[in-house]
């Protein structure tokens, strides 16, 4: 339905000048474990600088290795979102700081905000993974590991989060997805969360995720490579400077996991970013960002990787017009892209902000986005040539069984929150725009949904591996956490 941002020969010339970068000038990976195990692997390892150079077969028979379908699961473990095939699954964008409340203001995240945009993510139906803001009211070395218990507790899908970069980041969340999962190899069999690492452009990796894409893959747990270069910063100016850039650092993480251990579920993964020169600020709501990730889908594509984009952040600093554009923009050129998972909804203010009314209107972007990727499908039925004919001249198909048999099948209706009444009606109820109906449906969300309950012996293990890590960490009490 949407042809490729880039032709075949473009997506070859990108593919072999990042193999030519990781060739010749190397990455830089600051994980004495890993570089052990990448030198032993046929990598050209500097132990000095801390630098790794790959020979291209070695480059591509990683790539080879990496499995092209992912299987994740919820958390009753009995729904599977397959990733590497048709569909497009969408979440809220993931680990901001801040909230926009209805009101217009922001403030600090909170451990509330995680429990309610995991509500509303468990009760909008097509929102399929979850990912929250961080809690900022608690201690820095928790929020890592406590947004994801606070998420498995109030929603059932599965999750797709990283560690933000805590020292034992990767140990902490094993022990709260084992609790619900019911067990080690229990969760190797049904992975709960596909994990987050992002390298440092340009080309390298903090020693915390060079650390945790490790133990990912010594786990035998999915990791997503999301790399984040920004336009003429961290990355040349040019769009296609910055995706060969970022295709090598993605395929850096590809072969860290591969060489760890073969067979690693991987996928690709982008936030790209464009830096607006006049402001200093960051752009994930331009056109070119857009672009950029259309263009990691070719890529994506080309390697048959599962792909995973920050799609649909909108830059603008409130719920408004602009916001909408943006995501609408980003959401649908994403599904046309066929990205396996869009990240986005829900966020403002250069990924760092959330707002709770933003989330349930990006929800309705990415229904009209699913229905938009069905196209028009065109059978003898549907043509209705019959009936066209029947009704002939100036007839009316308004009571003709085809109309009442077709009229709900073709035609989606939206939720709630669109307008589809006229002038008169909608004075009648309030004049009421998008944004009050959302906050309406927000709150009645936090208000009377109730995810599907957890076993009890299962909800106590979970609470269990949360007091153990608390224990460890000094932390007495904890905002919503286990009583």
């Amino acid at each position: 339905m949407f042809g490729k941002i880039l032709s075949n020969k473009e997506i070859n010339q990108i593919s072999e000048a990042s193999y030519r970068i990781l060739e010749k000038t190397g990455f830089h990976l600051p994980y004495q474990e890993a570089l052990e195990t990448l030198d032993e692997k046929g990598a050209e390892v500097d132990f000095k600088k801390e630098i790794v150079r790959v020979p291209k077969p070695l480059m591509k028979q990683a790539i080879e290795n990496t499995p092209n379908k992912i299987k994740i699961y919820d958390r009753s473990g009995n729904n599977c979102r397959e990733l590497g095939g048709e569909e497009v699954f969408f979440r809220p964008g993931s680990a901001p700081t801040k909230m926009l409340d209805y009101d217009g203001k922001t403030r600090k995240a909170t451990a509330e905000d995680v429990k309610n945009v995991s509500l509303i993510a468990d009760a909008l139906e097509h929102y399929k993974f979850i990912s929250t803001p961080l809690p900022m009211d608690v201690p820095e070395s928790a929020q890592g590991w406590y947004a994801p218990y606070l998420m498995v507790k109030n929603c059932t899908n599965p999750l797709n989060r990283g560690s933000m970069g805590e020292e034992k980041g990767f140990e902490y969340m094993q022990k709260i997805f084992e609790a619900a999962r019911g067990g080690r190899e229990e969760l190797i069999e049904k992975p709960l969360d596909l994990y987050i690492a992002c390298p440092t452009s340009p080309l390298s990796w903090s020693k915390s995720n060079a650390k945790f894409i490790t133990k990912c893959a010594e786990n035998q747990m999915p990791i997503s490579i999301i790399s984040a270069p920004q336009l003429g910063t961290t990355a040349p100016a040019t769009l296609a400077g910055l995706l060969t850039q970022h295709n090598a650092e993605v395929l850096s993480g590809v072969l860290v996991t591969q060489l760890v251990r073969k067979g690693t579920p991987v996928t690709y993964g982008g936030s790209t970013i464009v830096m607006d020169m006049r402001h200093g600020t960051s752009s994930l709501g331009s056109m070119e960002a857009m672009l950029l990730t259309a263009g990691c889908s070719c890529l994506a594509q080309h390697y048959e990787l599962p792909h995973i984009d920050y799609v649909g952040p909108s830059d603008s600093l409130t719920t408004d017009a602009q916001s909408a554009l943006e995501a609408a923009m980003g959401i649908f050129i994403g599904s046309l892209s066929k990205v396996d998972i869009i990240t986005g909804p829900g966020l403002l203010e250069e990924e760092n902000c959330t707002s709770l009314e933003k989330l349930v209107i990006d929800h309705e972007i990415c229904r009209m986005s699913l229905r938009g990727l069905k196209g028009i499908t065109v059978d003898e039925e549907r043509i209705a040539e019959d009936v066209i004919r029947e009704i002939g001249p100036n007839g009316l198909f308004l009571k003709h069984k085809h109309t009442l048999d077709w009229h709900k099948k073709d035609i989606e209706l939206p939720d709630e929150i669109v307008n589809r009444e006229n002038r008169s009606q909608w004075e009648k109820k309030g004049s009421k725009t998008m944004q009050d109906k959302a906050n309406e449906k927000v709150k009645r969300i936090i208000k009377d949904h109730k995810p599907e309950e957890i076993p009890s012996d299962i909800k106590k293990d979970i609470d269990n591996a949360a007091e153990e890590i608390m224990k460890e960490q000094g932390i007495g009490s904890l905002p919503l956490g286990p009583k």
